[in-house]
């Protein structure tokens, strides 16, 4: 073994052919991948990353035509590709990559049927500039009321057009550029937080998740996290939407991560009720007949793809460059 500082000394190495191997590889490392001494495996990690909805705290993810219409609106195709560079394999189940069991797999991305699904579930379209209006208002009367009670009288109109336009300009430098507009239903606007590890690579595909779903109109809000803090949120249930990475169990049990999820006490990472879908969860986890677990991990596959408690994004992978010297190295699972 060989130990050196950087990614680049360790590249530096191995194309002198000074070691016999290296990795993970860069996905734009194409010098290291194209060469005629190496050869280049992938392997797969024995994990995902998904976004764990919090249906017990917001009342619209509890929606699941909502959830759907959020999981349409991601290009997951581009999210590998342009985001991981190539580092991942688009996956729609938890389970460990390659013993999925059913074949209901839906790739369907369509950001248009998102968001028309959301117009008929009354999330009517709201132009910037009227929320803008809508939101300043509500900060003004704050200001307004504020006032009387220190002052016992209302504020001068010279003091009220000031703060009125400082606040339209607060409002409005908390939208996203790229926000082109809103919804709202029953007076409540469409907003979602999503919480995420503060690592590179999850800050990048959550800003990719909320500049697709605000393509369809619904507000979106990062909070980054500190790993500490991040177990401290799960552990609590403190978020709305948590985009994080999941290990998956080399036994197909599915029961640690899923199981009474309404329960405060649950290390569940989705948060809703479902009595049936714990029953379906025991039984996996407590049956000796692989013939009734190979059905209800079926089943439990297709609840999770059709309910979307959680969306599935991508099984992570990564390339390992082995001199041709070595013989048999072979990729795959991990």
């Amino acid at each position: 073994f060989r130990f050196h500082d950087s990614y680049t000394e360790s590249v530096d190495a191995f194309r002198k052919q000074e070691s016999d191997a290296i990795g993970p590889l860069s996905a734009n490392d194409n010098n290291t991948q194209n060469n005629t001494f190496s050869s280049v495996y992938t392997f797969h990690l024995p994990e995902f990353t998904g976004i764990f909805f919090n249906q017990i705290a917001h009342s619209a993810l509890s929606d699941n035509t909502v959830r759907n219409a959020l999981y349409r609106a991601i290009d997951r195709q581009r999210l590998v590709e342009n985001v991981l560079h190539g580092s991942a394999q688009i996956a729609v189940s938890p389970l460990p990559h390659g013993t999925r069991i059913s074949n209901n797999e839906d790739d369907t991305y369509n950001p248009n049927d998102a968001a028309t699904t959301l117009n008929t579930r009354g999330f009517a379209r709201v132009e910037l500039e009227d929320y803008i209006t809508a939101i300043s208002k509500e900060k003004l009367k704050k200001f307004v009321d504020d006032y009387k009670k220190e002052h016992s009288a209302s504020p001068p109109e010279e003091e009220t057009q000031p703060q009125e336009t400082k606040l339209r300009a607060e409002v409005r430098a908390q939208i996203d550029p790229t926000q082109p507009f809103v919804r709202k239903k029953s007076g409540n606007y469409l907003k979602i937080d999503i919480t995420t590890p503060d690592t590179k690579d999850t800050v990048a595909v959550a800003e990719f998740i909320a500049e697709s779903w605000r393509a369809i109109g619904v507000l979106v809000h990062i909070t980054k996290v500190q790993s500490e803090e991040l177990q401290s949120l799960i552990a609590t249930h403190h978020f709305e939407a948590l985009l994080t990475g999941v290990v998956q169990s080399a036994g197909d049990d599915p029961y640690p991560l899923w199981y009474n999820a309404s329960s405060d006490s649950s290390p569940a990472l989705a948060r809703f009720q479902d009595a049936s879908f714990d029953a379906l969860l025991t039984t996996i986890h407590e049956t000796d007949n692989e013939d009734i677990r190979a059905q209800k991990l079926e089943a439990f596959e297709t609840y999770i793809m059709q309910k979307k408690p959680a969306i599935i994004l991508f099984n992570p992978t990564f390339d390992y460059a082995v001199s041709k010297k070595i013989k048999g190295v072979e990729g795959g699972e991990i």
